[in-house]
């Protein structure tokens, strides 16, 4: 193990242990030690595989949080990390996602509005431009990102930033301005594409944008950070302010944790983050029952569209 990455892993240790001291709420001890014992044993494969084997199937899946929700000052790290694993062709985690807005927006022929929930880096967005940049569309696009995140929102200017065409113009605006849905309009007709970032809470969206604001509003492996009742309302909203929505997630699978092991040993942040989003994710049996519309990948992902 290198020394680097032994550092970091000491460094969250006593940042965990640190903040358990600050708490008192079981379930947030909970996620606190489940997250010290995964770091402890990542420090070498054998005792890693052991805890695998042993130990994460029986974890609360419901009381799991991932380390850049418990010490935030990794986000960015995690959020760089997986928008460099979603540029790889393969596996191609998000091209079922991107292959099916861009299908959406050439079929529409027309401008269109389109909305990401916990946008986060915004990777999806910049290949989703960077196909119709290549394909000369001639109408106009905005996509509007909500995240609450800071250090998301700064990865995703960056991101964006790698599309240096005269056509894409990136801005932030406040949601909660009483100008703010006159200026999305006058932003629309300014350039091809525009992206516009928010920090927003989400589950308020229905009052801050009139109905049916969005043609598309989707979310890309955000889901599994909700609990029931936060996905019901999010549901909801969605099919108050958009005509389509779109939930890309993971589904749960043992046999994926060895290869997302593999990508991301190097990086102990991000691989708490993958495996324990899998560890959170629904299982096929559980998605199935939720909706029979749902399309699964091979990639470990799955598609719910809903038409309102």
């Amino acid at each position: 193990m290198s020394e680097k990455r032994n550092n970091q892993i000491t460094n969250i240790v006593k940042e965990l242990n640190a903040l358990k001291k600050e708490t008192t709420v079981q379930d947030m001890i909970y996620a606190i030690d489940v997250n010290i014992e995964f770091f402890k044993v990542a420090r070498s494969i054998l005792s890693y595989c052991k805890w695998l084997l042993s130990r994460a199937r029986k974890l609360d899946s419901n009381k799991l949080l991932e380390i850049n929700e418990l010490l935030p000052k990794y986000d960015e790290e995690v959020h760089r990390k997986l928008i460099e694993i979603e540029r790889k062709k393969f596996p191609g985690l998000i091209e079922p996602l991107v292959s099916y807005i861009f299908n959406f927006i050439t079929m529409a022929d027309n401008d269109v509005i389109i909305c990401s929930l916990g946008a986060g880096g915004m990777e999806v967005e910049r290949q989703v431009i960077e196909r119709l940049h290549k394909t000369d569309y001639q109408h106009n696009i905005l996509f509007i990102g909500f995240d609450i995140s800071d250090s998301a929102r700064n990865t995703a200017r960056n991101n964006l930033k790698t599309l240096n065409f005269m056509e894409i113009t990136v801005v932030d605006l406040d949601s909660h301005a009483t100008d703010f849905v006159p200026k999305l309009n006058q932003l629309r007709l300014k350039n091809k594409f525009t992206v516009v970032l928010c920090k927003e809470n989400i589950f308020s969206l229905d009052k801050v944008m009139p109905p049916k604001s969005f043609d598309l509003i989707y979310s890309c492996l955000f889901y599994h950070h909700l609990i029931r009742s936060q996905g019901e309302l999010l549901e909801s909203i969605c099919s108050k302010i958009s005509r389509t929505s779109i939930e890309y997630d993971g589904y749960k699978s043992m046999l994926h944790v060895i290869p997302q092991t593999l990508e991301s040993w190097s990086c102990p942040v991000f691989m708490n983050a993958t495996i324990f989003s899998n560890l959170r994710f629904p299982t096929k049996a559980e998605l199935k029952h939720k909706s029979n519309k749902i399309q699964f990948f091979k990639v470990g992902t799955y598609l719910l569209c809903n038409k309102y």
